[in-house]
């Protein structure tokens, strides 16, 4: 099951780094360029939202609130 995160703050790494200790594959989306160290250093993959919603089998939205539609 390949899940999305879409938000790197510090929830979106907190889900992130117990979909990966869960042995799952993890893609997300941040709209800050600072988090692809992240990305880097935990070997998750980021990708733009309408990817992740297409190819993941679940989303979680860990965005700040009035983000989310």
């Amino acid at each position: 099951m390949k899940f999305g995160v879409l938000g790197l703050g510090s929830i979106g790494k907190r889900h992130v780094t117990n979909l990966i200790y869960l042995g799952r594959e993890v893609m997300a989306y941040d709209p800050s360029n600072s988090v692809a160290q992240y990305a880097h250093d935990n070997k998750i993959e980021l990708a733009e939202r309408e990817t992740i919603l297409k190819q993941c089998d679940a989303v979680i939205i860990s965005s700040p609130s009035e983000c989310h539609l």
